[in-house]
């Protein structure tokens, strides 16, 4: 599946400071509300972000986070969902981070090739550096559609 396809619509901005927990559920909502993960998903990554945050991050105050399919996923196929937090965010570990993709997968192979093109999505053409600047959540539609768009 293309990221054009995986990340369409489903990204929002939060104004708010948030805890980190409450930052995981806020960034897990959207593939709850779509059915495509259980209200469980985002415990099992905060459980996992407990034990070692670090293995998350993907890029400067970028994280990707999933659990184990057998841990909340319902759709079997790829999905994600962005959140982009105006104020930092602090990890457990103290790291703070302003945007989380939540990421799900019917198994663990899809899972990481989901991974893998995420990461490499934002690394291309600084496109992390420029949705980490975004202010609104105009600006993010914005800045999602027109990096989507030109990615294929």
């Amino acid at each position: 599946m293309s990221i054009n396809a995986l990340l369409n619509q489903r990204w929002q901005f939060c104004h708010q400071p948030l805890t980190w927990r409450n930052a995981i559920h806020m960034a897990c909502q959207p593939l709850i509300n779509e059915h495509k993960v259980n209200a469980h998903y985002p415990l099992h990554i905060i459980d996992a972000l407990k034990q070692d945050s670090s293995a998350f991050v993907a890029g400067t105050a970028t994280l990707v986070v999933y659990a184990k399919p057998e841990h909340g996923v319902i759709s079997k196929q790829g999905e994600a969902a962005v959140l982009k937090c105006e104020k930092p965010v602090v990890l457990p570990d103290g790291n703070k981070i302003r945007m989380i993709i939540t990421i799900s997968a019917g198994d663990i192979q899809e899972q990481n090739e989901l991974r893998r093109q995420v990461i490499s999505w934002l690394s291309e053409k600084q496109r992390s550096e420029r949705l980490l600047q975004t202010t609104s959540q105009p600006m993010l539609h914005k800045r999602m559609t027109a990096d989507l768009h030109a990615a294929y």
